[in-house]
């Protein structure tokens, strides 16, 4: 994987402009572009996907401004805090797959956040009407909501006036690139 990895950073070291993947793999691409000799800081924009709780102390070398961070289940709550603790900025957060039973898990994640502007990514989501009202009462911060077409339960129980619901197409994804 290094050689690839390095061939890659050394092929593309002045080129990409966005870095998306594990904690491990952010750290590591961002190493290898030092180390092939580019020439621009790095890139301008980091995803950052969690799927365990093998990376809770990689976050103090993580960018401090992460444009997407996409949490899937089972992932711990003390991440969020070692990102608050760090510093971090997040743009967009991802919950794929959320359902009413993940309400707590993730309301927990973005409390240490609420001083902020939050935007969430839905993908897949399987609210139902009551959990969507629940986590619009619960972090009335959240001021957009991107999600998959025909999210009726989710977009009828948002009605604050400073909250957008915007569908995830292809365009508004690249967008984000």
């Amino acid at each position: 994987m290094f050689i690839h990895s390095l061939t890659f950073s050394y092929a593309y070291r002045d080129h990409l402009d966005t870095v998306y993947g594990s904690v491990y793999q952010v750290w590591h691409f961002s190493q290898n572009r030092r180390y092939v000799g580019a020439t621009r800081a790095g890139p301008c924009k980091s995803g950052v996907r969690f799927d365990s709780d093998r990376y809770g102390e990689w976050c103090q070398i993580l960018p401090k401004q992460i444009d997407d961070v996409c949490y899937v289940r089972g992932t711990p709550l003390d991440v969020s805090s070692l990102l608050w603790k760090n510093g971090c900025k997040v743009t967009r957060w991802h919950f794929p797959d959320l359902c009413d039973e993940d309400l707590d898990w993730m309301i927990g994640i973005l409390r240490q956040f609420r001083h902020s502007r939050l935007r969430v990514v839905l993908p897949r989501n399987g609210l139902t009407a009551t959990g969507a009202r629940r986590l619009f009462e619960e972090l009335p911060q959240i001021r957009e909501v991107y999600h998959d077409p025909g999210a009726a339960p989710l977009t009828s129980a948002g009605s604050a006036p400073d909250l957008t619901f915007i569908e995830l197409s292809t365009n508004n994804i690249i967008q984000w690139m």
